[in-house]
């Protein structure tokens, strides 16, 4: 996606719900019900949100988050997740529109990396605006 498609991005903002910025507070529930977690994530976690940005939903009145998406290391989208009671009511979708237009707006071109297994993910991607460029592999080193 460029960044005038993301600029163009419509964002849909649901009444129920606030939108509000992800705080370091928050990092242990994101690392709680990241797919990645191991012992070290959390420090990783706290440095997205406090040198980049993310955006949480939580229900209007509230204060807890049931849902999140942060900009990572690489500056793409990632760690986006519902909390499953509160998935199929466009949350994510939500929180993807919401970080493609503050990317966009920041001048960065929006993206995001997304599991090739995740079928919705890739969908809900897709539908907004994104389209696969490349696959990407991780690589991890454990010590022993």
């Amino acid at each position: 996606m460029t960044v005038e498609q993301g600029l163009n991005v419509e964002l849909r903002e649901k009444s129920e719900v606030q939108l509000i910025d992800l705080r370091e507070e928050h990092a242990p529930l994101v690392d709680n019900h990241w797919e990645y977690q191991t012992h070290e994530t959390i420090d990783y976690i706290k440095g997205c949100i406090q040198y980049n940005f993310g955006f949480g939903i939580r229900q209007t009145n509230q204060s807890e988050l049931i849902a999140w998406i942060a900009q990572t290391h690489y500056g793409g989208g990632g760690m986006l997740y519902t909390k499953e009671n509160h998935r199929k009511r466009g949350y994510g979708e939500m929180l993807v529109r919401k970080l493609t237009k503050h990317l966009a707006k920041s001048n960065q071109v929006p993206s995001v990396v997304v599991g090739s297994d995740n079928t919705a993910s890739i969908r809900l991607n897709e539908k907004i605006g994104y389209r696969r460029v490349c696959k990407v592999y991780w690589v991890v080193f454990e010590n022993h």
